[in-house]
């Protein structure tokens, strides 16, 4: 399972890298995410944090409200592991609730402008 996500992570670093060449904000956090959530699955932990960060810092500049919640409860998720207590995830919890609760999520978004 180790080697699958390796290549995976492999993948998603060559992706950045073409997000970055061709200046793709929104697909460069995308992958910044990815990047996190594969490290994570790897077990490397401080790495993810870094990627999640990186991600949260490009959505918030773009303004994609949805990704920026996702990313708060993965960078969360991941400090849980880190500093193995509930202290620090919680405050991502609450960014986390705040940001989805402020602008939903897409899908929310289009039911209400459909009634």
């Amino acid at each position: 399972m180790r080697n699958i996500y390796g290549t995976a992570k492999e993948y998603h670093k060559k992706a950045l890298a073409i997000h970055k060449e061709i200046g793709d904000r929104e697909k460069e956090g995308s992958s910044y995410g990815s990047l996190g959530t594969v490290c994570r699955h790897l077990g490397e932990y401080s790495k993810p944090k870094e990627y999640f960060e990186k991600a949260i810092d490009i959505i918030i500049k773009i303004g994609d409200n949805e990704g920026e919640a996702t990313d708060y409860g993965n960078l969360g998720t991941v400090l849980i592991v880190i500093l193995g207590s509930t202290a620090r995830p919680k405050n991502m919890s609450r960014k986390h609730y705040w940001s989805r609760k402020k602008w939903g999520t897409k899908q929310e978004k289009q039911l209400l402008t459909a009634t």
